[in-house]
């Protein structure tokens, strides 16, 4: 488990990872609350400083194995939170976080 806190994102996901490893976010996971949006545009603050100083309303991320996912996601959302599946664990190349594209924003 992360407790996504001050880092961000970008600063606070590699601590669950394992030696070679990055996690891949996919970026249709999660929809950018608008709070983060308002911050976005009023403060002229680019993503990458988002990801690395805000949880952009991602508190926590859980690892398990792929093929328990959904069974994980359904025990979450039973007691009353929000779970979705927010990327997978890959062979590191170079950041030990990917965002290769960016969660869909808010209509203002």
């Amino acid at each position: 488990l992360a407790h996504v806190t001050g880092g961000g994102l970008a600063g606070n996901l590699p601590r669950i990872l394992g030696p070679g490893q990055a996690i891949r976010v996919e970026a249709d996971s999660w929809t950018l609350p608008p709070v983060f949006q308002w911050i976005m545009e009023t403060g002229g603050i680019a993503w990458e400083e988002m990801l690395s100083v805000f949880n952009c309303g991602v508190g926590m991320v859980a690892v398990c194995a792929d093929d328990e996912a959904g069974r994980a996601i359904r025990i979450i959302q039973s007691s009353g939170f929000q779970a979705c599946r927010f990327g997978h664990i890959v062979t590191r190349q170079q950041a030990a976080v990917e965002f290769p594209a960016l969660p869909p924003r808010t209509d203002p």
